[in-house]
């Protein structure tokens, strides 16, 4: 057998593509080993209905170039192949040599952060006619990764289902902060802000992917893939970004607003070491040119075909917050210097700090010169804190109330249903969190019109129950029902055909009300 297979030219071909982290190789290699026998057969398997549920995606990168349709073929293919963890992937007939297929291959991956279980490297073998790709997948899956020929341990698919549905979750949570009346700018600066505000870089340099989601830390690589694969969701263009030429190798993205792309990078507006409830805004939205130009400058980077040449976010002002960026109501509330103000102009609330220009960060009588007022919205409120107490501003009565008082806060933010804050530890020389709040069994998120439906969403702890009901907004007469169930923790959707002028009723089991109704 061994002497009639030496008859072909046959290799082998193992491709890796650089991961970007810190430590990632400065140059792409690419390996080629001669191989002394035919590649095993693999009988594809078809894998969970869950697994492949909204995973599959067409490569809009591919669609909207000039490719061929095959490279489109190829593409689904390996995607395919992905999802049903194969081992070895049919691409024969399609044309796709070794070259185009080290093209293709990194794009495709970059288009799937979701499929986190996948990474860079691959084998590529062409013999009289036949095609085949062999996907890596992380070490975790394989009885011995680093053997000659790693095989699957198919015992631990389950747990690969596990972690999909876990950051499938942590997705839906993401985008209930987001919700359809917002422009694009402010969907993408709440994923940004969200994303510095609940996850840390990683110090072990191990988390490359979006599992990042579940454990709450991963590299640049890690970032870039999470705000990609929101972005995805939310139908807004956004693309992988990476340099091997920057020291250490570094990865960020682009993202596409009101037809102008602009770099984004969540990794470097988050500050390192982690400071607790600290989002930065200097990375957020720039050019090609501004970005090049920093201090810490981007570079070595090849954008294809997209040119980030708009300069309309460059010089914003609200670069300079550190805390994140609110939206409630068709209104956008920020920290502009020592006072919390919309971005039409109105101020709600000024010298957060006391007014001596000194933030009080411990009884120790120690001071910063930095404003640590965070900010966040929760069903219709804004919270903010100076350096005392935490306050409250209803966006619909204009009211401003003291919540709790918190000597010495630096900073909150709001996850799910309960308000975190932050304060200062001489222990770590760090922001640290200092406490939290449960602010309910339900949350939220605002209503808004959405292919003729009005859709709030709703995030439940504990079990809760929520009714819903929809009237008439000038008779009250009740027009349409729905009885929210909710067993266990997560988030649904309340959604009502829209036909005129409504009230929206969100009340509890026994019905009492958990908020205001809204007029729509």
């Amino acid at each position: 057998m061994k002497k009639n297979i030496a008859l072909f030219l046959l290799f082998l071909i193992i491709v890796s593509f650089a991961s970007v982290s810190v430590y990632a190789e400065d140059e792409i290699i690419y390996k080629t080993v001669e191989a002394d026998r035919f590649p095993k057969t693999y009988t594809k398997t078809v894998a969970e209905e869950y697994a492949a549920s909204g995973a599959l995606r067409s490569v809009k990168a591919l669609r909207s170039s000039p490719a061929k349709s095959n490279e489109v073929l190829f593409a689904e293919r390996i995607v395919e192949g992905w999802q049903n963890f194969a081992e070895e992937i049919d691409v024969s007939g399609l044309g796709i040599d070794f070259e185009l297929a080290k093209n293709i291959y990194p794009r495709v991956f970059y288009e799937n952060p979701r499929l986190y279980y996948v990474v860079g490297d691959f084998g590529y073998l062409d013999n009289s006619g036949k095609t085949f790709i062999y996907p890596r997948y992380i070490d975790s899956l394989y009885v011995d990764p680093y053997a000659d020929n790693p095989v699957l341990d198919r015992t631990k698919i389950p747990e690969v289902y596990e972690m999909l549905a876990a950051i499938d979750e942590e997705t839906e949570n993401i985008l209930l902060h987001v919700n359809g009346n917002m422009s694009d700018f402010d969907k993408v600066m709440t994923v940004h802000d969200y994303i510095v505000l609940n996850y840390e870089y990683d110090g072990t340099y191990t988390v490359y992917d979006t599992s990042m989601m579940v454990s709450k830390s991963g590299v640049c690589q890690a970032y870039a893939l999470t705000m990609k694969l929101i972005m995805d969701r939310l139908g807004i263009d956004c693309a992988f970004v990476s340099s091997t030429e920057m020291n250490p190798s570094h990865a960020w993205n682009l993202v596409k607003i009101d037809g102008e792309w602009y770099h984004i990078d969540c990794t470097w507006d988050d500050p390192t070491y982690d400071q607790y409830a600290q989002v930065r805004h200097t990375y957020a939205l720039l050019s090609t040119d501004c970005i090049e130009n920093l201090p810490n400058a981007h570079y070595g980077f090849d954008l294809g075909d997209a040119v980030a040449d708009s300069y309309l976010y460059d010089n914003a002002d609200w670069h300079e917050a550190v805390s994140a960026l609110v939206y409630s109501y068709g209104e956008q509330y920020r920290i502009s210097g020592t006072s919390l103000v919309t971005v039409s102009g109105r101020t709600i609330m000024t010298r957060l700090d006391g007014g001596d220009n000194r933030w009080h960060i411990s009884q120790r009588y120690f001071y910063s010169n930095t404003c640590y007022a965070g900010l966040a919205e929760y069903n219709g409120k804004i919270y903010f804190n100076t350096d005392k107490a935490i306050w409250s501003y209803d966006t619909k009565t204009e009211e401003t109330r003291l919540e709790y008082n918190v000597p010495y806060i630096c900073g909150l933010f709001i996850n799910k249903n309960t308000l975190n804050y932050g304060v200062y530890s001489f222990d770590t020389k760090s922001f640290v969190q200092g406490g939290s709040f449960d602010l309910g069994n339900v949350r939220f998120g605002e209503t808004y019109l959405e292919n003729g439906n009005t859709v709030t969403k709703i995030c439940t702890e504990n079990g809760a129950k929520v009714n819903v009901f929809q009237a008439e907004k000038n008779n009250g007469r009740l027009t349409d029902f729905r009885k929210l169930q909710i067993t266990e923790d997560g988030i649904v959707t309340a959604s009502f055909p829209k036909n005129g002028a409504l009230k929206l009723f969100f009340w509890d089991g026994n019905f009492n009300p958990y908020k205001d109704a809204i007029d729509y």
